[in-house]
């Protein structure tokens, strides 16, 4: 049942309106208010799907029943059908700009009470059952993102210790979930860890990204280099998106082993490396295909000496690109950031990573657009 409230202190015009709707509209409860005190309280307890209101009205006019029920998340929603006099257009005028529906005017003429009258009620019957089915659904997607964004979290590595390796990290999905993911994994005396990134953000990002993740696990023990790693990740998703339109998905993969580092890349942004031995920054600059592209890709790895204390910078290019004048290729900027603004001496990363971060997400007044994230991978022993 669905339940309409006719508001006006004229009981004569309740009961023409009550009745020329009861002719038309099933399944309808009417409740009746005589004053806008009244009318609140049948809005407030008793689930009122349209309202009829007048304007004019002692202790409390239409105007302040409308103002109060579209500042209210729980009543907002409601159609509101304003009732007026022919000389009250100018506040239908400013009835419509606070929210209502729609309006007619009173008296009554025989085309409003024959057609006018039912078709507005019934587009404002039709409208709220519409928001209503849109208002759950939203609810259940809002629910179910949560839940999603609790499993992504779960799988992205922002910190971990190994004996030889420590790894802080920050992750800033600019929805509820987001394309990025980063993980590692120590094999008997590698340390191996991945950064990718999804093109796009939400769902569809979430779940590619997550497939990495898997695909990770599952097949780390079996790589010798972090070459092999991106091959198997390219496969499994070349098979799985083969033909369709995936979007391009870039990633980084390295390993530690003793005093080696060796990494692969593809298409990713190039990772900065901390040489404190030599007092040297500089981008580790390997480039490689997109995944999930072509089967037949080849992916290169590259060897560097590290040594305690030096350190890798891995980030996703949504720390840098904001959109605006080829964002997309401001890589640059990280590494003149890590020159001006990151000591080898006596480094926090904490406090680093975080004042990395808050510097591009302000850098030229403008907040991040897409997911970010930001790992730093130190060589401690």
């Amino acid at each position: 049942m669905r339940n309409i409230l006719i508001v006006d202190d004229v009981s004569i015009n309740r009961k023409i309106i009550r009745k020329i709707l009861e002719k038309n509209i099933d399944d309808i409860v009417f409740f009746e208010a005589e004053d806008g005190i009244e009318a609140l309280e049948f809005i407030k307890n008793d689930n009122i799907s349209v309202i009829i209101l007048d304007i004019i009205m002692p202790r409390k006019d239409g105007l302040e029943v409308l103002k109060e029920i579209k500042k209210d998340e729980l009543y907002k929603s409601i159609p509101v059908i304003m009732l007026s006099t022919m000389d009250e257009i100018n506040t239908v005028k400013e009835a419509l700009s606070l929210g209502a529906l729609d309006y007619f005017t009173k008296p009554l003429t025989q085309e409003q009470l024959k057609i006018t009258l039912t078709l507005k009620v019934k587009n404002a019957l039709e409208l709220y059952e519409k928001e209503k089915e849109i208002k759950k659904l939203y609810n259940q997607i809002k629910s179910d993102l949560m839940v999603a964004q609790q499993l992504q979290r779960s799988m992205v590595v922002t910190d971990a210790v190994y004996e030889n390796v420590i790894i802080k990290g920050k992750y800033i999905p600019c929805q509820e979930i987001g394309g990025d993911i980063f993980c590692s994994k120590k094999v008997n005396n590698r340390v191996f860890f991945l950064m990718a990134d999804a093109s796009g953000h939400g769902i569809s990002a979430a779940m590619i990204s997550s497939m990495i993740s898997s695909i990770f696990y599952a097949k780390i023990d079996s790589c010798e280099l972090p070459s092999d790693l991106l091959t198997n990740i390219n496969k499994s998703l070349v098979d799985v998106f083969n033909g369709s339109n995936l979007d391009c998905v870039s990633a980084f993969a390295g390993c530690i082993e003793n005093n080696k580092l060796l990494y692969s890349n593809a298409g990713h942004p190039y990772p900065v490396f901390f040489d404190k031995a030599n007092r040297k920054i500089e981008c580790l600059e390997l480039d490689g295909f997109l995944l999930g592209f072509l089967e037949s890709s080849i992916y290169e790895t590259k060897e560097v000496e590290i040594n305690k204390d030096d350190m890798l910078i891995l980030y996703t290019d949504g720390l840098f690109d904001k959109g605006v004048n080829d964002g997309y290729s401001h890589w640059h900027f990280v590494l003149e950031y890590c020159k001006n603004s990151i000591s080898f001496e006596g480094i926090d990363l904490s406090n680093a990573l975080e004042e990395l971060v808050f510097f591009f997400k302000n850098k030229d007044d403008l907040d991040f657009i897409d997911d970010v994230e930001v790992m730093f991978v130190k060589k401690i022993n």
